[in-house]
């Protein structure tokens, strides 16, 4: 589903940079396999200034934004890292520059707006400027369809964010790949012909990160608690992109991964030097819940339109598509412009501090061993289904919830510390109780339509038809669920022994 709001271009960029020497000459191409003719476009002039924030928060995540005037791509880019060799472009057209040293300080909202979580509040600045002359092979295959890209760039480079304006040149190659023919062993192919003839894989992910001399930021070692929180960290400022991106099932990976981390941080607080009522939980659960409203309302459309796609036509009566499923659409894209007004917030940007300091944190030397962890997480499970099953009627959905809850924050932990037999049971047993609480939650929902439908004199039949479903699925649940925590318990009888 989509929300309609306009985003920027993007292109996915596949190439390699290589260091070379002064007198070092380009090889020839026209004898790889594929390649027909070489094109020589006229040398270009390029010109850039680099933005980052005072503490380098983009380069240390391998994002590079910038103004670049020259050549046939002249505008805003931001970089964002897309895995081995690649890079997703996001571009902005060119703003009139501000000032004699031909930079711009506002930076387009549209291109801020993808790594919002990563400069957060904080100033976007100049820090960095890029003079290259680059003289290009455009390598074509046949068909006239173009291949490659291969640039031999000539760079003078300065910091300006500083004073430290001293100067740094350098030569080097770099090979883009450029239609849909070309492909990783033709890049392969190119890479080889380019270490032949005396060049280097570059010894900087970027023209920038050489200019600045930052790291990547590493993940901690040691303790997986804290590896498994640094990594959903990373994940969650992805998948944060990836929501305002609009890309599918966005919002629902951005939600599991804030469970995850409040798990893991609920698990073994003690872990991370946390007390138990630490604001930074409720926090995190809040963010979910802010998610959860599209979430919810995404899962409840398609399951929705799954039952009534089965149900004969003869029994589909009333406007109950435009109730179920496009009513839980309309909630859905109301849900997302929620989720990105609170992804803008101070509220949410101090979020993101306080993990990363949780992250950045030794753990204390004294904690429970991974085992006991896990260990204390299954005691949880066993307590909330002791409960369950002397609940009463009215309250045992919820108390089932509180099991599926439990078990989750079991599979995050055991997951985390590489128990991944007590894993998957407790994943087995949260993906049933997922189903009964979908059930419960599509139950409540199918009593208020029905209702309305009745006030508005509209059929009513095919509601009670769907709630009956949703019964039988949720008994089903229940009856298999004493077989899954016999898995479960067993695997944890083995951890424990």
């Amino acid at each position: 589903m989509s929300v309609n709001a306009p985003t920027p271009s993007r292109y996915l960029e596949v190439e390699r940079k290589f260091d070379v020497g002064e007198s070092t000459a380009p090889p020839p191409f026209t004898d790889i396999a594929g390649v027909v003719r070489v094109e020589r476009p006229e040398i270009q002039t390029l010109d850039a200034v680099y933005f980052d924030t005072p503490d380098r928060d983009l380069a240390t995540h391998l994002i590079t934004l910038r103004r670049r005037t020259g050549g046939p791509d002249a505008g805003w880019h931001l970089k964002l890292p897309a895995g081995p060799d690649a890079r997703t472009e996001v571009r902005a057209p060119l703003t009139a520059p501000d000032g004699a040293n031909g930079t711009h300080h506002d930076v387009p909202t549209e291109l801020l707006d993808v790594v919002l979580a990563i400069v957060r509040d904080r100033p976007v600045a100049p820090v960095a400027r890029i003079s290259t002359k680059r003289e290009v092979q455009l390598l074509y295959g046949a068909d006239d369809v173009a291949l490659a890209e291969f640039c031999d760039d000539q760079v003078t480079a300065s910091r300006i964010d500083d004073g430290i304006n001293a100067e740094q040149r350098w030569r080097e190659w770099e090979l883009e790949l450029t239609g849909p023919e070309a492909t990783t062993e033709l890049l392969d192919a190119f890479s080889e012909r380019l270490l032949g003839a005396g060049a280097e894989p570059a010894r900087s992910g970027s023209k920038l990160a050489r200019v600045l001399d930052t790291t990547p930021i590493e993940l901690p070692t040691g303790d997986p608690l804290h590896r498994a929180v640094a990594e959903l960290l990373g994940d969650l400022l992805v998948w944060d992109r990836a929501v305002r991106a609009e890309a599918d099932d966005a919002v629902h990976q951005m939600r599991v991964t804030t469970r995850k981390i409040r798990s893991l941080l609920q698990a073994s607080p003690e872990s991370f030097g946390l007390p138990d009522d630490t604001p930074i939980v409720d926090e995190l659960r809040e963010l979910g819940n802010v998610l959860g409203e599209a979430r919810d309302a995404e899962v409840l459309a398609e399951r929705y339109r799954r039952s009534l796609d089965a149900v004969p036509p003869e029994l589909v009566r009333g406007p109950i598509r435009e109730r179920l499923i496009e009513g839980a659409e309309d909630r859905y894209r109301s849900g997302v412009l929620r989720s990105l007004a609170a992804m803008r917030t101070r509220r949410y940007f101090r979020l993101l501090d306080a993990l990363e300091v949780i992250v950045a944190q030794a753990p204390p030397t004294k904690r429970k061993s991974d085992p006991a962890a896990v260990v204390a997480a299954g005691k949880k499970v066993r307590k909330a289904a002791k409960a369950a099953r002397h609940a009463a009627d009215e309250d045992r959905d919820e108390a089932i919830h509180r099991i599926r809850k439990r078990a989750k924050r079991l599979r995050y932990t055991a997951a985390a510390v590489g128990a991944k037999k007590v894993a998957k049971r407790a994943k087995a047993v949260q993906s049933l109780l997922g189903d009964h609480q979908d059930s419960v939650v599509s139950r409540r929902h199918l009593t208020e339509q029905a209702d309305a439908a009745h006030a508005a004199n509209e059929e009513d039949f095919t509601y009670g038809l769907l709630y009956q479903l949703e019964s039988d699925l949720a008994d089903e649940s229940r009856e298999q669920l004493e077989s899954a925590l016999r898995k479960l318990y067993k695997a944890l009888r083995k951890l424990s022994s």
